[in-house]
């Protein structure tokens, strides 16, 4: 009887401690899992050619906010990092539609994508930059901007 009873209070002791872990923020590891399990949905993405690094994660109870880096394949450096809004469920977290969106969080591009090795834009591309630029249309193009 003495061995049942001290078996029943270690169970619920147990009980009791994954509850109180299981409050705060997810861990780097399940806040990429929920990550990768969102955009594995997608199909216009190559995981092939990128990589995801949790470089934070912030909340506590049910909901959280990881902050992930994008990198290129072959480089180290996050080309773009965004932030994904976390709900805890049942079966883990996961993530959190804004408004019954897509679930993408904000967007920031933290260094352009190297392109044929010196970096830049590709070959013939137009400029960019924060002013629009005045380039030559094909004849009988409309205009643009009007």
């Amino acid at each position: 009887m003495f061995r049942l009873g001290l078996a029943l209070l270690t169970v619920a002791g147990l009980a009791m401690l994954g509850g109180c872990a299981s409050s705060g923020p997810p861990t780097e590891a399940e806040a990429l899992a929920a990550v990768q399990a969102h955009l594995g949905k997608r199909t216009d993405l190559n995981f092939g050619e990128m990589g995801l690094k949790v470089e934070s994660v912030t909340g506590d109870g049910e909901r959280a906010t990881a902050s992930v880096g994008f990198t290129l394949a072959g480089q180290t450096e996050p080309a773009m990092k965004m932030d994904y809004q976390l709900r805890r469920e049942e079966s883990g977290w996961v993530v959190e539609a804004p408004g019954g969106g897509a679930g993408h969080g904000g967007a920031q591009q933290v260094a352009p994508p190297p392109m044929g090795g010196g970096g830049g834009l590709p070959p013939n591309h137009p400029p960019v930059g924060t002013e629009p630029q005045q380039q030559k249309l094909p004849p009988n193009h409309p205009p643009v901007g009007q």
